[in-house]
């Protein structure tokens, strides 16, 4: 049911929902975000929400972001929340590699140990693969049928980040990529892979491999084969990749509401209702359109939830939405939500625009996002952030509203055994 009256404009809606917002700010920040259209006296461009808000967006100091970070990172035990929060807006390219990997625990924060851990479990990682990656000839196992592999490599072979389609087209990035989820799927799903794990090394892949070839991830693409075969020769790459998507696909999974369970079952519900249900705290018009048009969540959202957006951005754009995800330690499933909402909301106009179920379908299946780059991704995380403080907002109205029942009914109780105390 819509809670606003029907005639009201976006921004008086938006006025009534956030009148009760304990900020000024944080209602300035949602009007500006996403209804800044409200705000003007005329409509004389056609800038898009954000495109207005990268036009206004002030740049930092990114000597001086280095510097912050080199602070924290040689210090004998690195501090954790510092690193995090520091993260969670961007983190230099030439540090990327290394603080993703402190992020998602593969370092340990104890310099003195690092070395000696990420040496044994690089070697573990080998044993691994001796133990459960079959032999390949020609693309194929040898001497035997497997469907886990026949399935890994049909997909591996599509996969085609936006902005990195060269680098990917090679052999040598596709054979690591084959072997990661084969030993992956073996060893932490049961056997079990799904459509759509093949899209979460590839940021892991790009960033570290860019590392070791002390180039910037664009320059990936002009790398020749020979190039990339050195790099990955030693399996060191390969076994880092290898570790932080076991460390990454394990925080998806930690609270139970990701897409694919901890040994491959495909359950879709819990986050899809949670994600539809976080869309009509914002824009209850922007679902009521879609349900009009018989568009359901599920038709568009769940590619968004089991592949956290990688197909909708181009690749620079999505390492820069993990440098967000991986500072926000657990809660990793929490901020993408927030995040896919900011990503559909920034097209609410567009979508309401189309006229039927077919064309509002297309329209959500391929978002015109080919000339984005790290700022378009940095407004998705400027509007996650403020989205889950509205989440919150209403977790904490509910917690307050449940508590009240309760006391209600426990009083109700102490009440009804007063009254048959006395009748006695």
């Amino acid at each position: 049911m819509n809670v606003f009256p029907a005639n009201d404009s976006v921004l008086n809606r938006l006025n009534n929902f956030t009148r009760n917002f304990p900020a000024d700010g944080l209602r300035s920040y949602i009007r500006n975000a996403f209804y800044g259209e409200d705000l003007e006296l005329s409509t004389t461009t056609n800038k898009t929400k954000i495109d207005k808000w990268i036009s206004s967006y002030q740049y930092c100091n990114e000597e001086k972001r280095l510097q912050q970070f080199l602070d924290i990172l040689q210090q004998d035990t690195i501090d954790i929340e510092s690193l995090r929060t520091l993260s969670h807006n961007g983190i230099p390219e030439q540090l990327r590699s290394i603080v993703w990997k402190i992020l998602l625990g593969y370092l340990p924060l104890e310099k003195d140990k690092q070395k000696s851990k990420i040496l044994l479990l690089r070697e573990e990682y080998f044993d691994l693969v001796d133990a459960v990656y079959p032999r390949i000839v020609e693309n194929a196992v040898v001497g035997k049928e497997d469907e886990l592999w026949d399935q890994i490599y049909v997909d591996v072979i599509r996969t085609f980040p936006s902005g990195m389609e060269t680098f990917c087209e090679q052999q040598s990035v596709r054979t690591v990529l084959c072997r990661i989820l084969y030993v992956y799927s073996v060893v932490h799903q049961r056997g079990n892979y799904w459509q759509g794990l093949n899209e979460l090394p590839i940021p892991f892949m790009l960033s570290f491999a860019a590392f070791y070839a002390n180039c910037s991830v664009r320059q990936l693409n002009t790398l020749t084969g020979d190039v990339l075969e050195r790099i990955f020769s030693s399996g060191s790459l390969e076994s880092d990749i290898y570790w932080c998507l076991c460390r990454f696909v394990q925080g998806l999974q930690a609270g139970g509401d990701f897409v694919v369970k901890k040994h491959g079952e495909v359950c879709q519900g819990a986050i899809l209702q949670r994600f539809e249900l976080l869309c009509r705290m914002v824009d209850n018009d922007l679902v009521e359109n879609l349900k009009s048009k018989g568009v359901e969540f599920v038709f568009f959202a769940f590619r968004w939830m089991v592949c956290l957006l990688t197909r909708e951005i181009p690749a620079g754009g999505v390492i820069r939405l993990w440098d967000s995800y991986l500072a926000e330690g657990e809660g990793i499933l929490t901020f993408h939500l927030c995040t896919a909402l900011s990503f559909l909301l920034a097209f609410s106009d567009e979508i309401k625009q189309q006229e039927d179920f077919e064309q509002t379908l297309t329209f959500l299946q391929k978002i015109p996002t080919e000339h984005w780059t790290e700022l378009h991704a940095e407004f998705l995380v400027q509007c996650a952030s403020q989205v889950k403080v509205i989440e919150k907002y209403y977790q904490d109205i509910a917690s307050q509203a449940l508590c009240m029942i309760v006391a209600a009914l426990f009083a109700t109780i102490a009440v009804f055994r007063f009254q048959t105390m006395i009748s006695k």
